[in-house]
């Protein structure tokens, strides 16, 4: 299963290119549209915003706020869309922080910057849209309308219905309607593409990240990759040198006794074969542990094949302290990198549990959020740990950073040890 990598640079796609009467027409459509919904959109979530806001603190406001950030995240994503097939170039959106997992999906709402730039750009693009696209359909369906004006009768009255009304003081001779339609028409239509590139110039304020914030996004994630394919680089060293160093070392040896017990074997000394083959069977067990060992750097099949959440599940079926799993990661896997990470620093947490933590029980709880995936693998041990550099979980810090995740230990001494997992790439 191949999964796409959000967390790498930013490359927006190039824009849609379209011909001058598709472009023309296009945004013609969205003014219709945005006549239509903007409007009645942007009031509505101004007005449960507004109500919403004084009555928090008796908690009858919170769900009108939060419905408030809802709909604007719908008109946002609607607009974005709109510009985007209407020939602008793509964006995408920085990601939001990532946060601890007991932190919910509404306070994440609130907490996420984004959202509120979202329902800024509802409340007030979205009043400028209608009053755009307003002024350029009517614009071009007065011109259109008085060209057609001398020809038909029920179309004569646009300006004498503006005469009736007092919007004009006195009504320009018949003659004139055809040439004036036609002054309209020639302003209306490439008003209609200004008034577009208005309405994409105000989508893209409101939601696109600034050119610093990509900039300072694109160094995050550079940094990141350094640090991961660094820390990939040392992970490899280092089981190169205990692979050079154990088990290669190990398996000479047993080629040696093997040679040995050929010869002995051959000389009829039974006694001393014996005693060389229980040091070999004790020397490859031995080996053998230890390649165990050195391929937890290695990622399962189970991994690829089943997904993480059987991989996770295998781990607490091996772990020798009693381990309990919650997963919940929807109908969707997360990036193969992403699984990649959390699986290791998942496996390395109970590794040290084991080794050094005196704990009587694990949980595991990993759950996939709308900003990517969080995991913590919680112990009831003696606490006290401390992320040395080089070692261990320090070491898989650079590995979710290449993710963008981060990984934060928690162990007070006596009361356990919390490692929380985040990694963020929706």
């Amino acid at each position: 299963m191949t999964h796409t990598s959000p967390y790498q640079p930013s490359r927006p796609g190039q824009p849609i290119r379209l011909s001058l009467a598709n472009r023309w027409g296009r945004a013609l459509t969205v003014h219709l549209a945005s006549i239509v919904i903007s409007l009645p959109i942007a009031m509505i979530a101004l007005a449960f915003c507004v109500v919403g806001l004084p009555m928090m603190l008796l908690w009858v406001g919170l769900p009108m706020v939060l419905l408030a950030l809802l709909i604007s995240h719908g008109y946002a994503r609607l607009k974005k869309s709109l510009a985007v097939w209407q020939g602008s170039e793509d964006w995408v959106d920085l990601p939001p922080v990532p946060r601890p997992a007991k932190i919910g999906r509404m306070r994440a709402l609130f907490l996420t910057a984004q959202r509120w730039r979202e329902f800024a750009y509802t409340a007030i693009g979205g009043l400028a849209d209608w009053v755009i696209a307003l002024l350029s359909v009517t614009l071009l369906a007065v011109g259109v309308a008085e060209i057609l004006a001398p020809f038909f009768a029920t179309t004569n009255g646009i300006l004498e219905s503006l005469v009736s009304e007092g919007v004009i003081l006195s009504r320009l001779p018949r003659w004139l309607d055809l040439p004036i339609g036609v002054a309209l028409l020639a302003l209306a239509v490439p008003l209609v593409l200004v008034a577009s590139q208005i309405q994409i110039g105000l989508t893209r304020a409101f939601l696109a990240p600034s050119r610093q914030a990509m900039a300072a996004r694109l160094e995050r994630v550079e940094q990141a990759r350094a640090a991961g394919a660094q820390a990939e680089s040392t992970h490899l060293s280092r089981i190169e040198r205990d692979l050079h160093d154990g088990p290669q070392q190990r398996l000479i040896r047993t080629g040696m006794d093997l040679a040995s017990l050929d010869r002995r074997l051959t000389e009829g000394d039974t006694v001393g074969a014996r005693e060389l083959l229980d040091q070999v069977r004790t020397r490859n067990d031995e080996t053998l542990t230890e390649i165990r060992f050195l391929s937890r750097g290695f990622a399962p099949p189970i991994l690829a094949e089943r997904g993480l959440k059987q991989a996770v599940a295998s781990l607490a079926a091996t772990s020798p302290i009693p381990t309990s799993v919650a997963i919940d990661l929807g109908a969707n896997r997360p990036p193969e990198p992403v699984e990649r990470a959390v699986y290791f620093a998942i496996s390395e947490s109970l590794a040290n549990a084991a080794k050094h933590s005196g704990a009587h029980a694990i949980q595991i709880n990993i759950q996939q959020t709308p900003d990517g995936l969080v995991a913590e693998v919680i112990d009831d041990g003696r606490g006290g740990a401390i992320p040395l550099p080089g070692h261990g979980l320090a070491g898989l810090s650079d590995r979710l950073r290449a993710v963008g995740g981060q990984i934060v230990v928690t162990s007070p001494a006596g009361q356990g040890t919390t490692v929380s997992i985040s990694v963020s790439y929706h």
